[in-house]
């Protein structure tokens, strides 16, 4: 999976799950019977990459920069990649999203809407005047 697409989960001793994708961070409260939640956001058969810039090079030599505002301009795309962040969550009684800067936010914005709950955008220290 690109850099900056990567998706994690992870359960621990507070017994809360996070899942992670490009800067967008997803937090139940889970029961302990339940597991570490899904396996895997992205369906085989859904070509989101096709739909993400790459750009080589940038901002420095040997990194690849993935621009994913060519995927923001496509529609269905767009949609499909909230729909493939939300699914796994629906119903899961996630009390907040949190979005880290920039995609996080975009991406993160959506998906609390569809998940009818909260967005905690999160900034560098000293970006805010509080």
């Amino acid at each position: 999976m690109p850099e900056g697409r990567r998706k994690s989960h992870r359960g621990d001793a507070s017994g809360l799950t996070l899942g992670a994708v490009s800067g967008t961070l997803l937090v139940r409260k889970m029961e302990p019977s339940q597991g570490p939640g899904p396996s895997s956001l992205l369906t085989p058969d859904m070509d989101l990459d096709a739909l993400i810039r790459t750009i080589p090079d940038y901002p420095k030599p040997g990194i690849l920069f993935r621009d994913i505002t060519t995927l923001l301009q496509h529609p269905e795309g767009f949609r499909k990649a909230v729909d493939l962040l939300v699914q796994p969550f629906a119903g899961a009684g996630i009390s907040r999203v949190a979005g880290i800067e920039a995609r996080g936010f975009i991406l993160g914005g959506a998906v609390a809407h569809q998940l009818s709950t909260g967005f905690i955008p999160i900034r560098k220290k000293g970006k805010l005047p509080w």
